[in-house]
């Protein structure tokens, strides 16, 4: 793996360890039902980390048109 995709991956792989991002006291779900992790994983990340994110989501569901026309 290249180093530009292991620095794309580093956001990623924060994502996967949310219990690290949820103190004893604090809930991982609001009242209404709002992953609380993701929003605390997406705040700790940097703009730029947050943008990245982003595109290889777009990238990923672009791909998914792609190999499924009929959607």
């Amino acid at each position: 793996m290249t180093r530009e995709k292991d620095a794309k991956l580093a956001p990623m792989e924060r994502m996967l360890k949310p219990a690290e991002l949820c103190a004893e006291d604090e809930q991982a779900y609001s009242p209404d039902g709002v992953d609380l992790t993701l929003i605390r994983w997406m705040l700790s990340l940097t703009p730029t980390e947050r943008l990245d994110v982003h595109d290889d989501f777009v990238d990923f569901v672009m791909e998914a048109r792609a190999r499924n026309p009929q959607i």
